[in-house]
């Protein structure tokens, strides 16, 4: 498990669904992939259509406003999967958005979580596994975050230097 699917996987996923009538558990077979996967493609593709199995948007700029509404939204009890594919957002940041949210006692969604927060709410929550999880998903999405900027500056500089060779 775990295969990253292209557009026309999913495009195929969804045919298969609608048209001949496939079972998630018969969509996972054929697939290799995971019930949560194929829920969030389907998800996606009946609140946007095709346009939805192209990917989220990388780096989508949320507003305060716009993250209060998101919040509320779940509050009001919409779930969390129908939120990710309305929004086309990942679960990590909502899963940031929402710990922030609770646990630091303010609503300051644009702060990032820094290790020792994460450290100090360990402790804090000890007794409950779904915000382990939660934590253990937000430190993971940290990590991940920090690989990719050091990559992005590492290509920018690789880019740079070629650029620099070419007009020598």
């Amino acid at each position: 498990m775990g295969k990253v699917l292209s557009y026309e996987d999913k495009v195929e996923m969804i045919r298969l669904w609608k048209e001949e009538g496939y079972s998630i558990l018969k969509l996972r077979e054929h697939f290799d992939c995971s019930k949560s996967v194929i829920e969030r493609w389907r998800n996606r593709y009946k609140h946007h259509g095709l346009e939805g199995l192209k990917g989220a948007i990388t780096r989508n700029p949320y507003s305060i406003e716009m993250k209060r509404k998101i919040l509320s939204e779940l509050e009001a009890g919409i779930s969390k999967g129908k939120i990710l594919a309305k929004y086309q957002m990942s679960n990590s940041t909502l899963s940031k958005w929402l710990l922030n949210c609770r646990n630091m006692e303010k609503l300051d969604v644009t702060k990032a979580v820094e290790p020792e927060d994460i450290k100090n709410l360990r402790k804090k929550y000890n007794g409950n596994p779904e915000i382990q999880e939660i934590l253990n998903r937000l430190e993971y999405s940290e990590m991940e975050n920090a690989c990719l900027k050091k990559l992005e500056t590492l290509v920018r500089a690789r880019k740079g230097k070629k650029q620099k060779q070419s007009e020598n």
